[in-house]
């Protein structure tokens, strides 16, 4: 034989078997089952989504209220923020909740109160009259150091900081 066309052959030879190698499905794999692999690492671990809670029957409550006053579907309406409000000298709670309508684009805040269910509108008149109450309880002082005042004995000294204008009291 011909030495050029043994390299011929060698060579086809060995780029046919590299061939087969390296392209799949071109070996023919009569008793060899190749199954994918199973890696921990190969495998992204999706976490579940956490679940969403429940709307407090207040929030529910307070919608429904903002959708017949407005006259409005309850549909349009989303919730944008909802919370409990506690004013300790009114000795009222609430949960107050701002909504948003999404066709018109207006904001509504209302808040319902926690011991009779009443809802209220104007959420600045309880804010004046919890800082009214302040002032009447507290008057121009911090409520920590009232609270020592009333537990002191009149014979107690008094620190300097807590004296008021023209060394009196307040």
């Amino acid at each position: 034989m011909n030495k050029n066309l043994i390299k011929w052959w060698v060579t086809t030879l060995v780029l046919s078997v590299l061939a087969a190698i390296v392209l799949p499905g071109t070996a023919p794999s009569s008793g060899l089952q190749l199954g994918a692999f199973d890696s921990p690492i190969a495998t992204p671990v999706i976490p579940s989504p956490t679940p969403t809670p429940p709307m407090p029957e207040e929030t529910q409550r307070a919608l429904k209220y903002i959708a017949e006053r407005e006259e409005i579907s309850i549909e349009q309406l989303v919730v944008a923020n909802q919370h409990r409000r506690e004013y300790a000298l009114l000795g009222r709670t609430f949960r107050a909740v701002t909504a948003l309508d999404v066709e018109s684009d207006r904001w509504y805040n209302v808040m319902v109160d926690l011991a009779d269910g009443s809802f209220v509108d104007d959420v600045e008149a309880v804010e004046r009259a919890e800082q009214e109450a302040h002032r009447t309880r507290y008057g121009k002082l911090e409520p920590a150091l009232f609270e020592r005042l009333e537990t002191m004995k009149p014979d107690n000294e008094m620190p300097a900081w807590a004296v008021g204008l023209g060394g009196d009291v307040v």
